[in-house]
Formats: C-alpha cells, sequence, structure tokens
C-alpha cells in the first residue's frame, strides 16, 4: 500500500481512503496467478496528459475498448456491478 501510495503523491494526488481488496486467482494454461487489489480514493484527478507509454487515465465508459487482460477486465466489471467494493471484502 505504500508504494502505490508514494507513487499517487508523486502525481500529485491525494489519497483519501484506502481498502485491500481479498486474493484473487487468474488460472492460465500452465500456471496460477494469485493477486491483491488496492483501491484508492483520491481527492483530486491528473490535471496533465500523460506522455506515450507513461500509462493514463479512462473513464470507466471507456475501459470495453482498451483490451485489458482477462482478471483485471473482470474484475472492474464486478466492482461495476458492486459484487465487490473494496470496503467489505
Amino acid at each position: 500500500m505504500a508504494l502505490a501510495e508514494a507513487w499517487c503523491s508523486q502525481q500529485s494526488l491525494r489519497v483519501t481512503a484506502r481498502s485491500i481488496i481479498p486474493e484473487r486467482r487468474h488460472t492460465f494454461s500452465h500456471y496460477c496467478l494469485d493477486y491483491t487489489t488496492l483501491k484508492l480514493s483520491l481527492a483530486n484527478y491528473p490535471l496533465q496528459i500523460q506522455e506515450s507509454g507513461e500509462g493514463g487515465w479512462f473513464h470507466f465508459t471507456e475501459l470495453a475498448q482498451l483490451g485489458l487482460p482477462a482478471p483485471i477486465k473482470r474484475l472492474l466489471q464486478q466492482y461495476d456491478q458492486g459484487v465487490i467494493d473494496g470496503e467489505n471484502n
């Protein structure tokens, strides 16, 4: 969590709330990926445009066009549907 908050600070983003979503597993054909998701609520959002290759910020409605990896897409869909909220999970 500290590394994520430090990154936010470097981007001039102020974290107002934080939670950890329990570990999840995504199974590939030859291995399993176990991962933990951090949910950070921000008081402000970036004002600058990101340079190419540096990442970016997207509105939730734009995610379908991004070609996200299956575990990330599933996580965001479940969050949108209220299946997970990061506060009680």
